[in-house]
């Protein structure tokens, strides 16, 4: 189930070059990722998500910002 996160990360890779996901704000990252959230949301906690979109990404998003996000339709 985690390699949802992957596959995701190799498509967006795709559309807008490896260095281009550092430049993607976080914001804009959680939205194209909004599915595989949901997704996951049945099987992980919220914080268990973010652990994992922060290592897969090698980000540093905050809890605040991604409870807030994710709670957006």
């Amino acid at each position: 189930m985690k390699d949802v996160l992957k596959e995701k990360k190799e498509k967006i890779i795709g559309e807008i070059e490896q260095g281009g996901l550092k430049k993607l704000k976080k914001t804009k990252l959680l939205r194209l990722i909004k599915d595989e959230i949901q997704s996951l949301s049945n099987y992980w906690t919220l914080l268990q998500i973010l652990e994992m979109i922060n290592k897969e990404f090698d980000l540093q998003i905050s809890n605040d910002i991604f409870i807030e996000l994710s709670q957006i339709e």
